[in-house]
């Protein structure tokens, strides 16, 4: 008598895409062909969750799970007090009470990893569950200052360089360390291949090891990197391909920005700090590749409309031509020195965005910040939609 198992696999395809998250995780337990078709076709999961919260001595279920995802997304690794499966498809946060778990866990596929600095050593080694094959992005975030239950100290040369290594088809790493060696970053060989970079390091002191991701570099973001000697940006100007750049919490003159955007021809989004060494916008001006320019202010005192409170609207959107956005943003009571840093941008008539940090001063919260996107219409397309 023919079964279940004995339909072709369209018609399995078609039953299984009514089940449940944890129907699946069960069907895939059944056999290798259940198993073939559950981890096979990622169509299967979209939309559904799967969360399993267990004792580390239990994690029998937990695993049959883990070895019945497809390819996923992303997965974010995290340390907690107990072992932790939370699928919302295609991304996965796997929290784990025990280190030494992760080298039990089953072979995770995945496109991006995220995971903090103190457990990134676990990850990045030859006993991980992660599949570096597959691996394409890799975010190494910010350890927790009072986070007792890992290391004291991870080397985040030893994990940039294994990751360069070990993941053949790394074209995205993001890292956030208090210590990162240029020297290594300038000999490894997969530095070459980076298509977006991004690195938050109060110590780095050079930056010409972005020589050698001329070729390949897209992105690239420089975050808190205050030890950066004047002048230091201006290898930039290297990048040719560059078509993103953000640049925060780094010393920066205004030579070295008008050195800067007149050598990147690729370059369409700029987003940067109100630095004190950089007047006004007005290096700019010439670049007509430009589509969008955002810009972080100092931490202020909070606008008049606030009644002396934080603004609490995360964000706040503007359709508008640029000139009428800032007269909106000035009677709202918005720093006027601020709008005025804005104007020579109303001569770039390429942009079509330009985004706002605020920063407000507060007395319950250090600060407190909103976010304003003003999309551009311009006078031209604004006659261009009239009717008469």
């Amino acid at each position: 008598m023919a079964g279940i198992e004995d339909l072709p696999d369209e018609m399995l395809l078609s039953i299984f895409s009514f089940l449940p998250a944890s129907d699946l995780v069960q069907c895939a337990a059944v056999c290798q062909q259940f198993h073939s078709i559950v981890s096979g076709y990622t169509h299967l999961w979209k939309g559904k969750t799967y969360i399993t919260l267990t004792r580390p001595a239990d994690l029998h279920r937990e695993h049959v799970a883990l070895r019945a995802l497809p390819l996923l997304r992303e997965v974010s690794v995290e340390v907690e007090n107990r072992f932790a499966v939370c699928v919302v498809f295609p991304r996965l946060v796997l929290s784990i009470a025990d280190l030494g778990a992760l080298e039990r866990c089953p072979r995770l596929r995945c496109l991006c990893l995220s995971t903090r600095l103190n457990i990134a050593e676990h990850i990045m080694s030859s006993g991980s569950t992660i599949d570096f094959a597959l691996l394409e992005k890799l975010e190494i975030v910010k350890t927790r200052p009072l986070d007792c239950r890992g290391p004291d100290f991870a080397d985040a040369d030893f994990l940039v360089s294994s990751a360069l290594e070990l993941c053949p088809n790394l074209t995205q790493l993001f890292v956030c360390a208090e210590i990162l060696s240029a020297d290594l970053l300038e000999e490894s060989a997969g530095i070459v291949r980076l298509r977006a970079l991004g690195i938050e390091c109060p110590t780095l002191e050079r930056l010409s090891f972005l020589r050698r991701c001329s070729d390949a570099l897209e992105e690239l973001r420089l975050e808190g990197c205050a030890a950066l000697p004047m002048g230091e940006v201006a290898e930039l100007r290297h990048l040719r391909r560059l078509r993103r750049l953000q640049l925060h919490g780094c010393r920066v003159a205004e030579a070295d920005m008008r050195l800067v955007v007149a050598a990147l021809e690729s370059l369409e989004s700029l987003h940067l700090d109100q630095f004190p060494l950089v007047r006004d916008l007005s290096f700019l001006q010439p670049c007509g590749r430009l589509r969008e320019v955002g810009v972080r202010f100092p931490p202020l005192e909070p606008p008049a409309h606030a009644n002396g409170r934080v603004v609490r609207a995360p964000l706040y959107h503007i359709t508008d031509e640029l000139s009428s956005a800032l007269l909106r943003l000035e009677g709202l009571g918005y720093d006027s020195r601020c709008l005025d840093y804005l104007r020579p941008l109303l001569q770039c008539l390429q942009l079509r965005r330009v985004c706002l940090c605020f920063q407000w001063r507060s007395s319950r919260v250090a600060v407190s910040s909103q976010l304003v996107k003003i999309n551009l219409r311009h006078p031209k397309e604004r006659r261009r939609g009239s009717k008469y």
